[in-house]
C-alpha cells in the first residue's frame, strides 16, 4: 500500500512544475513528515472538501515534498465508495476543474482534477492488490500554483497524442531530469 501512494504521488509530482524552465529548480523530490494538523491545513487551504466518509490513511497520510520548483503538501484519505462516484464528486466541486485521467498495468487507476489556477489537486486512485480494490483520495497544494503551460504539459502526457506526449516527456526530462519521467514512457 505504501508503494502504491508512492507511485501515484510520484506521477502526479513528476508532471507538476516540468513546464517551467528554471534550472535553478531542485532536481529530486525531498519528502518531510509534516504533522497531521499541518497536512489538515494543507488540505483546507486548498478549499477542497474532503469526501464524505473519508478516513485519514494511516501511512503515508500527509506528505510534503519539493519538486521542479513547487512546494507540494498532500493530505491522503481512504474512501469507501466506488472511483468513478468519488471522481465525480470532485469534478462537480471544481468548477472549471482540469480533469486528467490515467490507467497503468497492474490496475492502477487515477485522475486528477485540478483547480484551473494550478493552486490544487483532488487526486483520486483505485488500486488493486491481492484481490483487494481500494480507492484514495489524495488533496493537494501547490505552491507557487501551477501555471497554465505546466497544466497543459499534465495533459499532453496523460493524452492520446503520441507526439505531444513524446514532446511534454522530453520537456519534462529537460527540465526535472531523466527520473521526473520514469514510468511514464519515454521521451
Amino acid at each position: 500500500m505504501k508503494r502504491s501512494i508512492l507511485v501515484i504521488l510520484g506521477i502526479s509530482l513528476a508532471v507538476a512544475g516540468c513546464a517551467r524552465g528554471d534550472s535553478s529548480s531542485n532536481q529530486s523530490a525531498s519528502t518531510q513528515q509534516p504533522t497531521v494538523a499541518q497536512a489538515t491545513a494543507a488540505a483546507q487551504a486548498s478549499g477542497l472538501p474532503v469526501y464524505p466518509g473519508a478516513t485519514k490513511m494511516a501511512a503515508m497520510a500527509n506528505l510534503t515534498v519539493t519538486r521542479c520548483g513547487h512546494k507540494i503538501a498532500v493530505a491522503s484519505y481512504d474512501v469507501n465508495a466506488s472511483f468513478d462516484t468519488v471522481a465525480n464528486w470532485y469534478s462537480a466541486r471544481i468548477p472549471g476543474g482540469i480533469r486528467i485521467s490515467r490507467t497503468f498495468p497492474g490496475g492502477l487507476t487515477m485522475t486528477d482534477i485540478f483547480e484551473p489556477n494550478g493552486a490544487g489537486v483532488a487526486g483520486v486512485t483505485q488500486t488493486h492488490f491481492a484481490g483487494v480494490t481500494a480507492v484514495h483520495v489524495g488533496l493537494g497544494t501547490y505552491e507557487p500554483a501551477l501555471s497554465s503551460a505546466e497544466l497543459q504539459t499534465m495533459q499532453q502526457v496523460a493524452g492520446p497524442d503520441s507526439p505531444a506526449k513524446r514532446q511534454a516527456l522530453a520537456r519534462m526530462s529537460a527540465k526535472c531530469g531523466p527520473a521526473s519521467v520514469r514510468g511514464l514512457g519515454s521521451p
